[in-house]
C-alpha cells in the first residue's frame, strides 16, 4: 500500500482511506481473535468437566442407596424456601455441581 503511494499507483487521500480500512479490519480481526479464544477455553473446561462427570458415573452407576459421600459429590447447594402457610408447604430448589 505504501509503495503504491510512492509510485503514484494510489494518491494521498485514497491511502489515508486504505489504511484506515486496514486499521479497522485489523481491530476486528483482533476482537474476534479474542472471543475464539474465550470461547476455546471455555470449551477446554467443558471437556475437563465432562470427563469428571463421565468418571463419577462410572463410580456410581451401580448405586443402592444414596449417601452424604454422592450427595456431596453431585449436589453442590440445597435452598430451602420460607413455609407457606397457606399450602402448608415450602419450595426446595437444589443447585447441582454438575449439568448433566
Amino acid at each position: 500500500m505504501y509503495e503504491d503511494l510512492k509510485v503514484d499507483i494510489i494518491d494521498y487521500d485514497e491511502y489515508k482511506i486504505f489504511k484506515e480500512n486496514f486499521k479497522n479490519e485489523k481491530s476486528a480481526l483482533s476482537s474476534r481473535l479474542e472471543i475464539i479464544n474465550k470461547q476455546l477455553s471455555e470449551y477446554d473446561r467443558a471437556e475437563d468437566n465432562f470427563e469428571e462427570v463421565g468418571k463419577l458415573y462410572e463410580k456410581y452407576s451401580y448405586i443402592k442407596e444414596v449417601t452424604r459421600e454422592i450427595l456431596n459429590e453431585f449436589v453442590e447447594r440445597i435452598y430451602i424456601g420460607k413455609y407457606n402457610k397457606e399450602t402448608d408447604s415450602r419450595d426446595i430448589s437444589i443447585k447441582w455441581r454438575y449439568q448433566f
